[in-house]
């Protein structure tokens, strides 16, 4: 959330972890419903090139792998 400006991080929250309509962030913004598709749409490509470029998903995969296989041997299964 740091790497996105306060506008972004708010529409695609709201969007996507408030399940809010297009309608609702625009009426909440003062913008056009179509201007709110738009800049969800933007930051979920800006979302993607950060993710292509800084592979956290992964990375996050790789220690939750780790953390498991640590946990096994620690509790000897």
């Amino acid at each position: 959330s740091p790497l996105l400006s306060e506008k972004k991080r708010e529409a695609f929250e709201g969007y996507y972890l408030s399940d809010l309509s297009l309608s609702e962030i625009a009426q909440d913004t003062g913008t056009s419903r179509q201007a709110v598709r738009d800049l969800i749409s933007r930051t979920c490509a800006e979302l993607r090139e950060y993710e292509e470029k800084l592979g956290l998903l992964s990375k996050r995969k790789e220690l939750a792998e780790l953390c498991r296989k640590a946990e096994s041997l620690f509790l000897g299964r």
